[in-house]
């Protein structure tokens, strides 16, 4: 009886251990449907590519408590729990722009967008950062995680190591 036992325990220990993804939740491991490709960056955000296509779009999950879109998203990057993208032919504040870029905070509920990128270089300032973190190409984004199942922003590119520096709140 105790050997049963025994053997029953091992087997639901290597049945767990088994599991690709362990408890991580399946948000950042959703590669998308049958039609689109998908990879998670912070919740509620994720980026999306119709099979087929090269138009990327990052925007918030139907779930979200807001909507956010940008469309034809080329290059992003996450910092320190900040969102970075550069979008191009894309709509900012409801108009077609020829390019912009974006800033989201999703712990702060911040989504900013910028014109130019001298407003966009200068609000990261703001936020205390000397030299601007590199933003990858999108496609280079969706590899990684297609080839890791996860993704670790910091070994994309393995001699990238960035921390954006916060501002002290009182």
């Amino acid at each position: 009886m105790k050997s049963v036992i025994i053997t029953i325990v091992l087997l639901l220990g290597l049945y767990s251990c088994s599991s690709k993804h362990g408890n991580t939740d399946p948000y950042y491991t959703d590669h998308g449907d049958w039609d689109d490709v998908r990879f998670p960056l912070m919740k509620p955000y994720e980026a999306l590519c119709l099979k087929g296509s090269h138009d990327w779009i990052v925007q918030t999950t139907q779930n979200a408590e807001s909507f956010f879109s940008a469309p034809c998203t080329r290059k992003l990057n996450i910092v320190d729990g900040i969102i970075l993208l550069y979008s191009t032919k894309t709509i900012l504040n409801g108009a077609n722009v020829k390019e912009a870029w974006f800033v989201l905070d999703p712990a702060k509920h911040i989504e900013k967008g910028f014109a130019t990128h001298n407003e966009y270089f200068h609000y990261l300032q703001g936020l205390g950062v000397k030299n601007e973190p590199e933003l990858y190409v999108i496609d280079k984004v969706s590899q990684y995680f297609g080839d890791n199942d996860t993704i670790d922003w910091g070994l994309i590119d393995k001699n990238w190591s960035y921390k954006l520096p916060r501002k002290k709140t009182q």
